[in-house]
Formats: structure tokens, sequence, C-alpha cells
């Protein structure tokens, strides 16, 4: 599969919070997969890991998930467009994996409606 490289946003990505300022434009490999909202990964496209709305510490192994599972999934098949999507209340991002432990924001939005 070739893939081609999203070109990263030019500042980090931002939140519609306030109080909770920027997010990481490269994720560190001990970012806390724990979100009320959804987090999924992606391999070219398809669904391969997906946290479900509400989930929490406690119901994977009795310790949160970090990017780090999620790195060692996608460096066993790395020529492939592997991409985090979060989406909780007022923020939303997406990370392409461009490179070892480099998961780069390529994609920043609003986030899960209020209704």
């Amino acid at each position: 599969m070739v893939w081609k490289k999203i070109k990263p946003l030019e500042k980090p990505p931002e939140s519609g919070c306030l109080n909770c300022g920027s997010k990481p434009s490269v994720l560190p490999m001990n970012w806390i997969l724990i979100f009320y909202g959804s987090c999924v990964l992606t391999k070219d496209k398809k669904s391969i890991w997906d946290m479900p709305f509400g989930q929490g510490e406690g119901k994977y192994e009795n310790k949160p998930w970090t990017l780090q599972k999620l790195e060692n999934i996608a460096k066993k098949d790395p020529e492939h467009d592997w991409r985090l999507s979060i989406d909780i209340p007022l923020w939303s991002g997406v990370w392409q994996r461009q490179g070892d432990k480099q998961w780069v924001a390529i994609e920043n939005g609003m986030g899960l409606p209020n209704n």
C-alpha cells in the first residue's frame, strides 16, 4: 500500500474550551486514551480499534490505554496510513502516524455537538 503523509497543522490543535488550551502537535507515547467521547484507530480508513463513548479507566486491563499500545499495533505494519481520531465535547482531532513514534496532528475540529 502506498500512502501519503498529510501536511501537519501549522499550529497545535486548539480546544473549544477556553480553560483546556491546545493539544500536542505530536502526541507523546504516554498520551492516555481515556475520553468522554470516542477514540478510533484506523488503518487505510478501516477501523482497527476503538474506545466506545464513555469508556474510562479500568475498562482495559485495569489501567488506562496509552498511545504506546496503538503504536505497538501500527509499527508491526508500518506501510499503511495509520490515523488516530479523537472526538470529545468541544474538541476533535486526527493524528497520522508519519514514522516511528511520530503521530502528527493533521486535523482539528469542533468536537461532539452539544444537543
